[in-house]
């Protein structure tokens, strides 16, 4: 289900952001060293502290999830896995999991009910309550399926 396709990919997400990112705060730091050229410390001070904020906050916002996904799916390519047979029970919709977004399944196996979780980015099947699937499992990960 993940392939090296997929890291590329937000590879590239990571570096337009961070593009982004640096052409948003560019304007601050390049008015930034204008003041400090003209000799004026208020402006030079408030100038830097609106660039590195800017910085600071896009990168929170905009590259940190990106790269805790990315780590995730270098996780799931290079990490152990296992093979498991349940029965499907329910899907309860997407949830906030481990910092990620992702589908909370809930399947029947013989020693018991089970919660895996299914990236949110990639499309799920419509599984009906009681198919038996063959998932690839990765901690409580659902890797691929049959």
């Amino acid at each position: 289900m993940y392939s090296q396709g997929d890291l590329d990919t937000v590879g590239q997400q990571i570096k337009r952001m961070r593009l982004i990112t640096v052409l948003c705060c560019l304007p601050f730091f390049i008015g930034m060293v204008v003041a400090i050229i003209l000799q004026s410390e208020l402006w030079s001070i408030v100038l830097g502290l609106i660039g590195a904020f800017i910085a600071v906050f896009l990168d929170g916002a905009k590259v940190g999830p990106l790269k805790v996904y990315r780590r995730f799916i270098r996780d799931m390519m290079k990490g152990l896995h296992s093979t498991v047979e349940a029965r499907f029970v329910s899907n309860e919709g997407v949830v906030l999991y481990e910092r990620l977004l992702m589908h909370k399944l809930t399947v029947q196996r013989d020693s018991g009910m089970w919660t895996y979780y299914f990236d949110a980015q990639k499309d799920i099947p419509a599984w009906a309550d009681g198919d038996v699937l063959q998932l690839e499992i990765s901690g409580d990960h659902v890797i691929a399926y049959q």
